[in-house]
C-alpha cells in the first residue's frame, strides 16, 4: 500500500542526511539523531527493471531479489513492484492480474524496512490487530471509504503469515479485518452499487465462510471445554467430547489455512486492491450518487447514523425511547469509533508512518 518515498544518489554507503532537506523527514534530521543513528540491518537487493509502454501507458516493473540481514538473523526477499508512470491505475491492475495468473504472486503490504525492523524483534508471523483508523474531517465520504477499506485490506494481509503458522490469534485478527470491511461495505453502500463490488462481497463471504468454524471451534475449546475439564471427573464422557472437537478444530485450521493459501484468496486481495483504488464506484455516472460522496465525511456518516437510528426506533417499544435516545446523540465521532470507524476534527497522522491510501503502484512477494 502506500507510502511516501525521496530517492537520491549518495556517494558511499552511509546515508547523506543532508538530502533529507525539503522532505517531510527534514524536520527529523537533528543532530541528536545525527550522533545516535547506526545501522540495524542490511537489505542486499538485485534489482531489474522492465519497462511496460504503449500509446496510453507507461509502467515500470520491478524485480528486487535478495537478501534482508540483521547479523544474526536473514531472510530471503523476492518482490515485484509496479509503478504507473503514465496512464490509468486500471491498467496497472490488469498487469498486476495477469502476473498472478502466471505466478504464486502475494499482495503485499509491508515495506523491506518494515519486514527489517520485524526481524530484529523476532514479530515475524505475528497476529497484527487493526490500528484505528483517522478521517481527516475534510475527507469526502468516497475518499473515507477508500481509507477504511484499505486500513482493512491490511489487517487481512498482515495476518495471513500467522494464519499460515497456525495460530489460532492470526484466525481472529483476519476475520476481525473481514468483519470491519464487510461493515464499511455495508455503511457505504449506497456509493457501491454495481457489478464490480457485487462480485467483490461475493467473495469476502467465502473468505469469512472459510475462516469462519476455525476461530468458532478455538472459543468454544477455550471457554467451554476446557473450563469443564479443570472442573474434574463428574463429566462422563468429557474426554471424549474434548477429544472430537478438538479433531474438528484442527480439521477447520487446516481449512483456514488451504483457503489462504489458495488462488483464489490470492486473486481476492489484488482484485479488492484494485476495486478500492480504481474500481467503477471511484467514477460514479450517477449525479445522486457523486454528490453522496462527494459530502463530507461527517456529513455522510450523520446520516447514515440518523437513518439506522430510525430503523431501529422503529422496533423499540415506547417505554425504550427516552432510555436510547441520550445514546443515539451521543456525538457523531463517538459513534463512528462505535462502527471501529473515526471521523476526527484534525485527524492525526496513521501510526508508524504507514499510509492509508494506495498510490498508482502496487507490490507483489512471491513464493
Amino acid at each position: 500500500m502506500g507510502r511516501g518515498e525521496w530517492e537520491s544518489q549518495i556517494a558511499g554507503k552511509k546515508p547523506d542526511l543532508n538530502l533529507a532537506k525539503g522532505t517531510a523527514l527534514e524536520p527529523l534530521v537533528t543532530r541528536k539523531l545525527r550522533r545516535r543513528l547506526r545501522p540495524l540491518f542490511e537489505t542486499r537487493v538485485q534489482r531489474t527493471v522492465y519497462p511496460l509502454v504503449d500509446d496510453a501507458h507507461a509502467i515500470e516493473l520491478t524485480v528486487d531479489r535478495g537478501t534482508i540481514d540483521t547479523g544474526k538473523r536473514t531472510v530471503p526477499l523476492c518482490e515485484i513492484e509496479l509503478e504507473l508512470k503514465r496512464g490509468t491505475a486500471a491498467k496497472l491492475f490488469e498487469v498486476a492480474r495477469e502476473l498472478t495468473a502466471t505466478l504464486p504472486a502475494r499482495l503485499a503490504v509491508k515495506s523491506k524496512s518494515q519486514r527489517g525492523y520485524e526481524l530484529i524483534d523476532g514479530e515475524q508471523a505475528l497476529p497484527v490487530k487493526g490500528d484505528a483508523i483517522e478521517l481527516p474531517a475534510d475527507a469526502s465520504a468516497r475518499d473515507a471509504f477508500k481509507m477504511i477499506g484499505v486500513a482493512c485490506l491490511r489487517q487481512i494481509i498482515d495476518n495471513e503469515p500467522a494464519l499460515m503458522k497456525g495460530d489460532p490469534e492470526g484466525v481472529h485478527q483476519m476475520r476481525v479485518g473481514l468483519r470491519r470491511l464487510r461493515a464499511a461495505v455495508s455503511l457505504f453502500r449506497v456509493l457501491l452499487q454495481g457489478p464490480q463490488t457485487a462480485a467483490i462481497k461475493a467473495e469476502l463471504k467465502w473468505l469469512a465462510g472459510e475462516l469462519g468454524p476455525a476461530r468458532e471451534l478455538e472459543v468454544l475449546m477455550n471457554r467451554v471445554v476446557a473450563p469443564m475439564r479443570k472442573r474434574g471427573g463428574h463429566w462422563r464422557g468429557m474426554p471424549s467430547l474434548s477429544h472430537e472437537i478438538a479433531q474438528r478444530r484442527d480439521a477447520a485450521l487446516k481449512r483456514a489455512r488451504d483457503a489462504v493459501d489458495s488462488a483464489r484468496f490470492r486473486v481476492l486481495t489484488l482484485d479488492v486492491g484494485a476495486w478500492l483504488q480504481a474500481g467503477q464506484w471511484t467514477t460514479p455516472q450517477d449525479d445522486l450518487v457523486r454528490d453522496q460522496g462527494d459530502l463530507p465525511i461527517g456529513d455522510f456518516a450523520a446520516g447514515q447514523l440518523a437513518r439506522r437510528w430510525r430503523k431501529v426506533a422503529k422496533n423499540l417499544p415506547n417505554s425504550m425511547h427516552a432510555a436510547v435516545t441520550s445514546f443515539a446523540s451521543k456525538p457523531r465521532n463517538c459513534a463512528m469509533r462505535r462502527n471501529s470507524f473515526a471521523a476526527c476534527t484534525g485527524a492525526s497522522e496513521p501510526r508508524n508512518g504507514a499510509s492509508n491510501s494506495i498510490p498508482p503502484s502496487s507490490a507483489c512477494r512471491t513464493g
